[in-house]
């Protein structure tokens, strides 16, 4: 969501420094003990290292000293050694007599080195003890948010900022966040215009319009009802996939032809509070060839997808139902089902697995028995992506493997299926995609017609050049390169399909 995640971490650095600074909160001359005087002297300037070595000495004078402790604490935790600062900063609070401010130091570094219930813990004895209240509230804030529990945040960053006037800009940042995971998107935009509105300078304000420049966004791209028209127009160098052997192909010429092509997609996906969803999706394919007339294809395709989603996962069920036309007669009817699941195992990857049932029923009847193609797939896959460039280009490797049942012996085969697939984002409005892929068929018995078995590998090379011309309005310039390599003559080919089109999105 964030456009720069460095700069959000170094955000967060330098407000928990400004709100957790360290203090040196006595001011008396130690004379009894000089070396705490020249440690807390160093701390002050910032030498840290000196002060550290003043400090320890300070300590092994004066083991008691529970002001040494605390001090030395303070040097330590500057100095980003943690596990030596939390040492002792304990001693510091339970020496007698102890220093209360150490309870939310240490708070603070249990933070830092993710020990929450124990931050939490500290943070009790903090607010008894009365202890900056306003900083103890707001780290309180931090802590629960990282465990979760938003709602008693956003109270502690309310109270934060209700005791102190200079935490207003962060508390309202803080309680912008929560909201978000919270899901209330709406809200979270008027807690970040408010952060904006208190210092627009500020690298928080900054962070603040990032937030609701994505809030805006997701609100887009999560409305319910979601159309895409497309219109194309395509050169295709071998429509009826004329054999590479020119003694199969029997001398036939003028393969080529122009195409025309229209597509819709439409989707409705209403909003649910709770992990449970459900999305309906029509889209229209047609095509039509300026010769080939009896090659123009109408498809249309009806499909339900109830989901679970979590935090990092999504299982869902794709149900669909396909009817296509050709040359305006009834081609085939096509079921399909096919759960899936996604989730992601590492920040900026995505790993995907599918299952695959599909009836296939041609509604031509075949020329022989041992022709007939209505069928039952039966298919299982595994994908995974990896997300750069804050996910607006992509690298896709995706395996599947699949068992095509026919009634017709010649065209029964079992399939595995390799793709890679590429995105890259050129400027804010181009990006190009490259893909490739392989598909291996082995069938499963002699062809009757030719009497030999049939193995094909097809491979399919892709390159396609989009450029958002304005808004939701994008122009696409596409090449795609087939050649399917086949142990029978007539089914072994070669094309290239060059398109141009625009795609307009609501």
């Amino acid at each position: 969501m964030i456009h720069s995640r460095k700069l959000f971490y170094a955000l967060q650095a330098v407000l928990l420094f400004t709100v957790f600074s360290p203090r040196i909160i006595l001011s008396q001359d130690y004379t009894a003990n000089p070396e705490l005087n020249q440690g807390i002297a160093d701390l002050k300037a910032e030498n840290y290292e000196e002060a550290v070595a003043s400090l320890l000495k300070a300590r092994e004078n004066d083991p008691s000293s529970s002001i040494a402790a605390y001090y030395l604490g303070l040097a330590y935790k500057q100095q980003q050694e943690y596990k030596e600062a939390i040492i002792h900063l304990k001693d510091a609070v339970t020496l007698r007599p102890g220093v209360k401010d150490g309870f939310l130091d240490l708070a603070e570094l249990y933070y830092y080195t993710g020990q929450s219930e124990e931050s939490l813990k500290q943070l009790g004895f903090a607010e008894e003890k009365n202890v900056r209240p306003a900083q103890t509230a707001f780290l309180k804030g931090l802590v629960l948010m990282r465990l979760e529990r938003n709602k008693e945040a956003m109270e502690a960053f309310n109270k934060a900022k209700s005791l102190e006037a200079s935490l207003v800009q962060a508390a309202n940042y803080q309680i912008g966040v929560a909201l978000i995971k919270e899901g209330k998107g709406e809200e979270a935009g008027t807690m970040f215009r408010e952060v904006i509105i208190a210092d627009p300078n500020s690298d928080m304000a900054q962070i603040a319009n990032q937030y609701i420049e994505a809030l805006s966004r997701r609100a887009e791209e999560e409305r319910p009802l979601r159309l895409s028209i497309g219109a194309s127009y395509q050169y295709d160098d071998n429509v009826i996939l004329k054999p590479s052997d020119q003694t199969a192909s029997g001398g036939i010429t003028g393969e080529e032809d122009s195409v025309y092509i229209a597509t819709l997609r439409a989707e409705y996906a209403p909003r649910f509070s709770g992990p449970l969803g459900i999305k309906a999706q029509y889209s229209l394919y047609y095509n039509d060839h300026e010769k080939f007339g009896s090659y123009d294809v109408i498809s249309q395709t009806i499909a339900l997808v109830p989901g679970y989603t979590t935090r990092d996962s999504m299982l869902n069920m794709l149900l669909s139902y396909n009817f296509t036309w050709v040359d305006d007669d009834e081609y085939l009817r096509a079921g399909t089902v096919s759960p899936g699941y996604t989730f992601m195992p590492w920040p900026d990857q995505m790993a995907q697995a599918a299952l695959r049932y599909q009836k296939k029923e041609y509604l031509k009847p075949p020329f022989t028995m041992n022709e007939d193609r209505d069928a039952q797939e039966y298919a299982a896959s595994l994908g995974w992506f990896y997300f750069f460039a804050g996910a607006k280009g992509f690298v896709n490797v995706k395996y599947e493997i699949s068992k095509e049942d026919t009634e017709g012996k010649n065209w029964a085969y079992i399939g595995n299926k390799g793709s890679l697939n590429i995105a890259l984002p050129l400027t804010r409005n181009a990006k190009l995609t490259v893909s490739g892929e392989a598909y291996y068929q082995q069938f499963d018995e002699t062809n009757t017609n030719f009497l030999k078995k049939r193995k094909d590998t097809t491979y399919t090379a892709l390159a396609m050049l989009s450029y958002e011309i304005i808004r939701k309005w994008e122009i696409q310039l596409q090449h795609v390169y087939i050649r399917d390599d086949s142990t029978i003559a007539v089914y072994d080919y070669d094309k290239n399909i060059t398109s141009i089109g625009v795609e307009v999105k609501y």
